[in-house]
């Protein structure tokens, strides 16, 4: 039997609440993102190969480049999931699950998940803006310390962001 309206409304809520499957669904968007972005590549590199050697024409530059639409779009469906699932882990409220409902990804939106739009200079240490849902109550953010990579996990409460915290015991 077909489910009332009432039951899908109230299944759309109870999903509309729960991070993970916020997760899930920017997880599946990563997914397709990385399909269409491998062809993508390809694609390009293929026009770029045959541009070099002189053998391209208008059509081949219209393939090589005609999913970049799809592909950013799908990206910036990932990264709004994401940065739902991370403002409805943090506040699960009614008006923020209709605010995350209507709303579509901004700055205004990245940051109130408390995502750090950073310049990714090798010379600088800087929080990316990548977090996960880990454990309840703890988070992990990737930290670029100067000439490489590094990862730190940070309590939830805690004040100090983890590159203070790597900086401060790697001096």
């Amino acid at each position: 039997m077909p489910a009332s309206d009432d039951e899908r409304r109230e299944a759309t809520e109870a999903a509309l609440r729960e991070p993970r499957a916020w997760l899930f669904e920017a997880d599946q968007l990563k997914r397709a993102v990385d399909v269409v972005g491998n062809r993508f590549e390809a694609e390009a590199n293929e026009w770029l190969r045959l541009a070099a050697r002189e053998d391209d024409n208008d059509q081949g530059h219209e393939v090589a480049f005609s999913l970049a639409p799809a592909y950013l779009m799908l990206v910036g469906y990932a990264i709004e999931n994401l940065a739902k699932g991370l403002i409805v882990a943090r506040d699960g409220t009614a008006a923020t699950l209709n605010w995350v409902s209507t709303n579509h990804l901004d700055a205004a939106m990245l940051e109130r998940a408390g995502v750090v739009l950073v310049d990714a200079s090798p010379t600088s240490w800087t929080a990316s803006s990548t977090e996960s849902l880990g454990r309840a109550g703890t988070r992990r953010r990737t930290c670029r310390p100067r000439g490489g990579l590094r990862t730190a996990s940070m309590s939830a409460v805690s004040g100090a962001t983890p590159c203070a915290r790597q900086r401060a015991t790697s001096r």
